[in-house]
């Protein structure tokens, strides 16, 4: 007899005896004690936004999971189940379809579990939660013709409006990868794992961005242990790094010297704007502007027709605050990208494969370069660890290393601030096989025009891996 059986037939059975052995409950609406952490709290109450879920609905209780069936506004059920320890949720997830049987020799509840959680958060209003979640260094990500990285983005735009619905995963055990096709009602998601990769130590990495991301709540033993608010005349005055400063008259270059080790942090704004369209009217007093639906776009002025300084984005609204994501919209016509009406980028230097690949990337690029001077870069700048060479040329010639893009581009927003800035891709090209390319950036004000070249390099398999700015102060 075969000791394989359907993985759909064994969740039934072990969710019948579940049910059967364990305690039902009322409306279950867990709160902030219930959690093992503040994350794992706000990540909750994002999933139910998403679909603004009503949660009087009863809960199954046992030693080691609570399981609650929501229903969509579609009539839809959505089976979740959320695993505790000590009477403290510690992770989520959406209980998902499977059709493969389970192969002799391979333990795939590990794997499945993990699916689960992360169809969990891709489906949470905040798509940071999908973003921590999966380590494209550590599993293979495949989502339409995209791959890793890209993937990762593509998807993420892809349902940053709707709900993920999954058909019932296919399996493909290889010899050295195990391969789960995800059919939703768009492309096929593909999450490959290696046969040796440890996944309790990729999950353990896991619970350490949730302890960094968000402190942990504060325990009801502490509560009289916290010193009462003291009164104006004796409050502290709150240690913090001091800010860059900024002084024209030594120059951008001095700036750079002193501040590229430790550059402006982010400035998180997603819950302290009250009004988008004075936000945006403040940012850009220049710019004309329209809407359409929760779309924005900007139309600025432009360099001799080449360069340009327009902004498409889109802004996401929640009950703690909003997201901004640059538009990704784009058509591809006589192998150019056309990001507006007179803004083309060709395309003739790469094959189709590549194109796919690469174009994905360019919208986020272009849009958060044009930000530069704003606090709306605040919203579109990606954090990445991409090695960047700073060539600066003033009076004098020198060379920056920094181990990440974003931080120089924190740097040139703090330094730019209120200048008129202009950014365009002038060309793609391929160079012994890798991709590379060339972009202009131009950041001006009635006194000075400071200039800059930029060159992305991507490896071959298209993530960008290489970045070098020559800048030329006041040219």
């Amino acid at each position: 007899m075969s000791n394989k059986i359907g993985i759909n037939l064994k969740k039934l059975f072990f969710l019948f005896t579940l049910w059967f052995v364990m305690n039902s409950s009322s409306a279950f609406e867990p709160d902030l004690k219930d959690f093992a952490n503040h994350y794992q709290y706000e990540l909750y109450h994002s999933w139910l936004q998403n679909d603004d879920f009503e949660t009087d609905f009863p809960a199954g209780f046992s030693a080691k999971k609570i399981v609650k069936t929501f229903q969509t506004k579609n009539g839809n059920q959505i089976e979740v189940e959320y695993d505790w320890k000590d009477h403290q949720i510690y992770d989520q997830r959406e209980v998902l379809p499977f059709i493969f049987l389970l192969p002799e020799k391979i333990e795939l509840d590990r794997y499945i579990k993990y699916l689960e959680s992360m169809i969990y958060r891709l489906n949470a209003s905040d798509k940071k939660y999908f973003l921590d979640f999966v380590d494209i260094k550590k599993i293979e990500l495949h989502y339409g013709n995209y791959v890793d990285q890209t993937a990762l983005e593509v998807l993420r735009k892809a349902f940053l409006h709707e709900r993920v619905l999954v058909d019932p995963i296919k399996l493909d055990v290889q010899e050295n990868m195990i391969l789960f096709i995800i059919p939703t009602q768009k492309k096929e998601i593909k999450i490959g794992f290696e046969t040796d990769l440890d996944l309790t130590a990729l999950r353990t990495e896991i619970k350490k961005i949730e302890k960094q991301k968000i402190p942990e709540k504060i325990k009801p033993t502490d509560i009289d242990k916290i010193e009462p608010t003291p009164k104006k005349s004796e409050e502290l005055v709150e240690s913090k790094p001091a800010e860059p400063q900024k002084t024209e008259r030594f120059g951008l270059a001095k700036f750079i010297a002193e501040n590229f080790h430790q550059p402006p942090a982010r400035e998180l704004l997603n819950n302290k704007i009250e009004n988008i369209d004075t936000f945006i009217k403040k940012e850009f007093p220049d710019f004309s502007i329209r809407k359409i639906a929760n779309k924005y776009i900007l139309k600025g002025p432009n360099i001799d027709g080449r360069i340009f300084s327009d902004l498409r984005f889109e802004v996401i609204g929640q009950n703690d605050g909003i997201e901004i994501n640059p538009s990704i919209d784009h058509d591809i016509l006589d192998n150019n990208m056309i990001l507006n009406t007179n803004e083309k980028i060709s395309l003739s230097n790469l094959n189709s494969d590549e194109t796919d690949m690469i174009v994905p990337f360019i919208p986020q690029l272009v849009y958060a370069h044009r930000a530069l001077g704003s606090k709306l870069l605040n919203f579109l700048l990606i954090h990445d660890d991409i090695p960047t060479t700073l060539v600066l040329r003033s009076d004098k010639r020198e060379v920056f290393d920094l181990p990440s893009y974003a931080d120089l581009l924190l740097l040139l927003n703090f330094w730019w601030e209120n200048r008129q800035i202009f950014f365009s891709l002038t060309e793609i090209k391929k160079i012994n096989g890798d991709i590379e390319l060339q972009g202009f950036l131009v950041a001006q004000n009635s006194k000075q025009k400071d200039l800059a070249e930029i060159l992305f390099h991507f490896n071959q398999e298209y993530k960008m891996d290489l970045i070098m700015m020559k800048l030329y102060v006041n040219e």
